[in-house]
């Protein structure tokens, strides 16, 4: 769950198609992450480094860190 204070949403309606649906927020449908089908992509609407406990999105940071990683590996 997210605070929700972020004032805008992107509508499910508007998703290209080389897009997945990654996280909807359980309360109210609204979009909360991307990926991108091919490319190393992701977006989220919320704070993966924050609470609601110290490790429950912390698996985001780590793909993170490794898309960072194998950008660099292949000069990408």
């Amino acid at each position: 769950m997210s605070s929700q204070n972020h004032r805008y949403a992107v509508e499910k309606s508007s998703i290209q198609s080389d897009w997945d649906l990654w996280f909807e927020n359980a309360n109210d449908d609204s979009v909360e992450g991307l990926k991108h089908k091919t490319k190393p992509y992701i977006s989220v609407q919320f704070h993966p480094e924050a609470s609601s406990g110290p490790n429950d999105t912390s698996w985001i940071m780590d793909k993170f860190v490794d898309l960072v990683k194998t950008m660099k590996e292949n000069n990408i």
